[in-house]
């Protein structure tokens, strides 16, 4: 492509920047009925510039840019039955999205046919994108057999899942 055979790929100038943001909010009581709940949230924003010296003879992707956001709830309970004997529930739920994505998912490659002595940039575009679930429930008894030593059993579920999105 373009009469170039060799590219000396320690002299790429690729960049890529992230910047993430996130918060936790968490309440409880100190009861003896105790039931923390907690938000989570994690913003994420990718930006890729690749080096346009070496698009001409490589398949890198053109400059990409995308967001993804994460939200989950959760809460906690537990209630101490007596010294020694502490019973615990808890559930937790979150959702992770793709958001504003520009050109995320296109990326040129050569033509893959054998007889093409002269293969071509082609654009591939990934326009599929999921909304994804994950919920969960627990519960388990705790017993402290001595100061140092503590025996925990319960039973967990959790169920993941995804729903197909439009990307904006």
């Amino acid at each position: 492509m373009s009469g170039i055979t060799t590219f000396n790929s320690a002299l790429l100038n690729e960049n890529q920047r992230e910047f993430t943001q996130f918060g936790v909010l968490r309440c409880k009581n100190p009861h003896r009925i105790r039931r923390p709940i907690v938000y989570f949230t994690r913003y994420n924003n990718l930006h890729f510039i690749p080096d346009r010296s070496a698009t001409c003879c490589s398949t890198a992707s053109p400059r990409t840019s995308a967001d993804n956001l994460h939200q989950r709830h959760s809460g906690d309970a537990s209630y101490l039955i007596n010294a020694r004997t502490r019973l615990r529930a808890g559930f937790t739920v979150s959702a992770e999205r793709p958001g504003r994505q520009y050109l995320a998912g296109r990326s040129l490659r050569s033509s893959l046919r054998r007889s093409d002595n002269n293969p071509t940039p082609q654009s591939i575009t990934d326009d599929v994108a999921k909304l994804a679930w994950l919920a969960g429930v627990y519960v388990q008894d705790e017993w402290k057999i001595t100061s140092q030593l503590t025996m925990n059993a319960g039973l967990r579920f959790d169920q993941m899942w995804s729903l197909p999105m439009p990307i904006s």
